[in-house]
């Protein structure tokens, strides 16, 4: 699906360059930190850790911004719709 979402919609779409930042810059912080530092497992899941699954929202969030600052810009979004 991320090769999918790469090849056809690849600044097109925010939804798009979110979504694959979260899943390429994310998930690889994620894998990184929680096998560094994450003792806390999740009551749920305890394959992952707290530390994996906020660093994957904080580094994916940043690099989000980043690319959606650079392909678009913010003031061409409408943020309501």
């Amino acid at each position: 699906m991320l090769i999918l979402c790469s090849i056809l919609f690849w600044r097109e779409s925010p939804v798009v360059v979110v979504s694959l930042s979260m899943m390429c810059g994310g998930d690889g912080i994620a894998d990184i930190m929680g096998r560094r530092f994450g003792i806390h497992k999740i009551p749920y899941n305890k394959h992952k850790s707290w530390v994996g699954s906020i660093s994957m929202f904080i580094v994916g969030f940043l690099i989000s911004i980043g690319y959606v600052q650079m392909f678009f810009s913010f003031s061409d979004l409408c943020w309501f719709y």
